[in-house]
């Protein structure tokens, strides 16, 4: 049922706002902005379908759609959540509603290319692809079946989770996948590793900025720790906060400054349970392309993940951001992608999963001494961002990739 039109039809499929907080919808924009040039000079009409919204994701769209710049040209229809995700009845419900809107969606456009942005929009984008004939482009964003295990789903729903991943994933004629770890990589050609990649004009490390900042923020004889991100439980906010308060103790002209535009509070209470001082801290609520200004200045990243599955296939867009910035990070071996990265290009330390109460007095004289105003390190990893984790040197490739299977 493919048109015969001149123009190329792509379309984007997600189950979130693009205009929604969090690494996801990040990450989506990037790839329309970065891409999009190549895909209006080879002709192709951009299409987004976005499922889920919530009333306050609605308001954003209408707020935002007009005034963001890389979505001009692109036909965006969106639809609002109509059933909660509470029960797994109304997941269900929710799931054989998202799939007629696809089916309304797909009459409407008859794409050439459906590219589903996650493992949901790829269920839902499968089940049409024996009517419509499109080529089917899958972009995980992780490990999905291992995320509702850590969310606490039973083992009846999670094996008919794993066995609908699979038949899905076997329907896609290119899955775009964020780690090399995945078996799959080795061993199928329709597995391509797409990093989590940063933005090359929002993020840059430039050392005259970074030493004026400090100068200005009072910090420049301080030992910088920098936390970008969220406060959910895997980010292991306490454990962070935690070890800060250990190299607060020693070295007391370290200082830790968080970046996240969540509840200031969340982090507090951690800071005042293991006693530092709010004169050693700063909690900015910065958007995302005023981060870079304040994020390098910092002497190392904090990125710390415990050893589970999720974990073991995840690569966190701040990893490339921190890089980008400049700034080496410490991080865990459990991030099996991000781990051998650092370890073989010299862009930080790994440290196992941190345990309240363990002593790591060794540690963090060792860090303070190899990474205070180690110039050279901030240098060696901007360079190895711009190089290998940069949207602006990727985009053409995965474009290449996508037109390909036409």
């Amino acid at each position: 049922m493919n048109s015969n039109n001149k123009n190329k039809k792509i379309l984007f499929v997600i189950t979130f706002s693009p205009f929604a907080r969090g690494g996801c919808a990040k990450n989506f924009l990037n790839l329309i902005k970065l891409t999009k040039p190549y895909f209006d000079q080879s002709q192709y009409k951009s299409i987004i379908c976005s499922l889920g919204n919530l009333n306050q994701d609605l308001k954003a769209y209408r707020l935002n759609i007009s005034n963001e710049r890389i979505l001009h040209g692109i036909k965006i229809d969106y639809f609002k959540r109509i059933f909660p995700g509470v029960k797994t009845i109304y997941q269900i419900m929710e799931f054989i509603s998202n799939l007629f809107q696809i089916f309304k969606i797909m009459l409407k456009y008859n794409p050439n290319i459906v590219y589903a942005y996650g493992d949901k929009s790829l269920y839902l984008s499968s089940f049409w692809k024996f009517l419509f004939r499109y080529k089917l482009i899958t972009d995980l964003r992780g490990e999905g079946v291992n995320e509702r295990k850590q969310r606490g789903w039973n083992k009846k729903k999670l094996t008919i989770l794993s066995k609908l991943d699979r038949l899905c994933r076997n329907k896609s004629d290119k899955v775009f996948i964020v780690s090399d770890a995945y078996k799959d990589v080795r061993k199928n050609s329709k597995y391509v590793v797409k990093y989590n990649y940063y933005d090359g004009d929002l993020f840059e490390y430039n050392e005259e900025k970074a030493t004026f900042k400090r100068n200005e923020l009072g910090l420049s004889n301080k030992f910088i720790f920098i936390y970008t991100g969220s406060i959910h439980k895997y980010q292991m906010i306490e454990e962070m906060v935690f070890f800060f308060s250990e190299f607060n103790k020693i070295h007391i002209d370290s200082f830790f400054i968080i970046i996240s535009e969540y509840d200031r509070n969340e982090f507090i209470k951690y800071f005042d349970k293991y006693s530092v001082s709010s004169t050693n801290y700063l909690i900015y609520p910065l958007k995302h392309k005023e981060v870079n200004d304040v994020q390098m200045i910092a002497d190392i990243a904090l990125l710390i993940r415990e050893d589970i599955p999720v974990n073991h296939y995840a690569f966190p867009t701040k990893f490339a951001e921190y890089l980008a910035s400049g700034v080496p990070v410490l991080t865990t071996p459990h991030l099996h992608s991000i781990a051998p990265m650092i370890s073989k290009n010299n862009l930080g330390e790994l440290i196992e999963t941190i345990k309240i109460g363990k002593n790591y007095d060794s540690l963090i004289d060792f860090i303070y001494n190899k990474y205070k105003n180690n110039f050279e390190i901030k240098r060696k990893c901007a360079l190895f961002a711009q190089k290998n984790l940069m949207w602006q040197k990727k985009a053409k490739e995965i474009f290449q990739i996508i037109d390909k299977i036409q």
